[in-house]
């Protein structure tokens, strides 16, 4: 079929979308690109985008099996009991999540035809697709393509970037356009001035480049065509994303610069947060932040930078450089020095 020349309105685009997903949902297939079940942990990254604010910037969760509290009916009323998943999802890293963020807490599923629904997180619940309003609730996105299979049968396999959002497709509509993915930010900038990307992914993971986005954390931004953008930086460590109207907000870089001398990561680092049981993590090269629970944990920050390791509870191992002076332990019960 050819192209047509009339472009449709876009609340049919939304109802297209939306129907899109149902269907999916009750036909009960996994139409994302990660299908096979993984090992039973594994290291993938959470963002959660509200529908006013983040909840959660993009976190490096050690995720597996969950118990998610449980809702019933379209308009997720809560109810007793638990849904157990097993194996990492796309579903069970959000309550990962919530047992280290409390702004995600409580997340709540019901069942549907195919299988999961995600009802809440963070205390925020939708509206059902009969309401006068108009649909709104919470959809999901694995590396830039969004998920229209039941988010529990939507296996993870470790070093997937899984995004929920709040979808809005009522009247005023919020998060209800193209993921916004920005690229080309740097950990440092000698100079200050650079030249970023920004590119927006349709629901098929389809991207184009986005114009007229508003870049946060920089002290001023130029639109120059196609997608690219010349920013000036600001002073320190600054969080830079973009942003525009009903699409949804962008990844977020840390931009280090520093005019007047300072150190600066030669690399972007993470946030880790390990499970209840036994991790054996691997840090970045750049500035991490690894918070460990329970279990006897092991973490290997040899790759440089200045990072900062919570061991928490557990009988925990951290191997460290022995030139290595700007790390920061806190409770780790034995530090293992290597040359």
């Amino acid at each position: 079929m050819g192209t047509t020349a009339v472009r449709a309105p876009r609340r049919i685009l939304y109802a297209g979308a939306l129907a899109l997903a149902a269907l999916a949902l009750a036909a009960g297939t996994n139409t994302d690109p990660v299908q096979a079940r993984g090992s039973e942990q594994v290291l993938s990254q959470l963002r959660v985008e509200g529908p006013r604010a983040t909840l959660d910037p993009g976190t490096w969760y050690v995720t597996g099996s969950e118990a998610v509290r449980k809702s019933r009916g379209d308009r997720c009323r809560h109810r007793s009991g638990k849904f157990h998943l097993s194996g990492p999802s796309a579903l069970g890293i959000a309550q990962t999540g919530s047992e280290f963020r409390s702004t995600l807490a409580p997340v709540r599923a019901r069942n549907s035809a195919g299988g999961r629904f995600m009802c809440e997180i963070g205390g925020i619940v939708g509206r059902p697709g009969d309401h006068p309003d108009g649909f709104s609730g919470w959809l999901y996105w694995v590396d830039y393509v969004a998920g229209f299979a039941p988010a529990d049968q939507t296996a993870l396999t470790g070093d997937e970037q899984v995004l929920w959002v709040f979808a809005d497709f009522g009247d005023r509509p919020r998060n209800s356009g193209r993921a916004l993915e920005l690229r080309g930010v740097p950990a440092a900038d000698a100079d200050g001035e650079l030249t970023v990307e920004v590119v927006g992914h349709r629901f098929d993971g389809e991207e184009k480049p986005i114009e007229g986005v508003s870049i946060s954390g920089v002290e001023g931004s130029t639109d120059i065509g196609n997608g690219l953008y010349e920013i000036t930086a600001d002073e320190g460590i600054r969080t830079i994303y973009a942003e525009r109207g009903r699409h949804i907000r962008s990844n977020r870089f840390d931009l280090c610069y520093r005019p007047g001398g300072g150190e600066c990561p030669t690399e972007h680092g993470r946030v880790i947060v390990g499970s209840s049981g036994a991790d054996d993590l691997l840090a970045t090269g750049g500035w991490d932040e690894v918070h460990l629970r329970r279990g006897a944990d092991h973490v290997n920050i040899t790759n440089g930078g200045r990072d900062v390791v919570d061991c928490g509870r557990g009988d925990d191992v951290v191997t460290i450089a022995a030139d290595d002076a700007d790390d920061e332990l806190v409770d780790c019960e034995e530090v293992d020095e290597v040359t």
